[in-house]
């Protein structure tokens, strides 16, 4: 076994606090303006959101890359920005994390 380096741990932690602290924001931030607004279909929003939990995870990783990716539909504006990188992993623990705030 190869011993792993102290910048890959920090990586690590560093990227599942951001993670969280992240998923934390737009969950709470998604509660509070269905709590606060009346929004008419707001049932099926929350189903909406929580739509990770249905679908297998390639699924979800596929339309991560169809929407964020280099050719999609937000990532052709990105321009610098790289999906496979702090940045990808930033907003696909986002977006499979924060309807567990939500659900909350």
């Amino acid at each position: 076994f190869e011993t792993v380096s102290m910048q890959t741990i920090l990586f690590t932690y560093g990227q599942a606090f951001l993670s969280a602290v992240i998923s934390v924001i737009v969950g709470m931030g998604l509660a509070l303006s269905f709590f606060t607004n009346k929004v008419v279909q707001r049932n099926k929003l929350i189903v909406l959101c929580e739509i990770t939990f249905f679908v297998p995870s390639i699924l979800v990783v596929l339309a991560m890359v169809g929407v964020w990716g280099p050719r999609g539909w937000i990532g052709q504006y990105l321009g610098g920005q790289r999906l496979f990188g702090m940045f990808g992993i930033l907003i696909a623990h986002t977006f499979l994390n924060f309807s567990l705030v939500l659900h909350q």
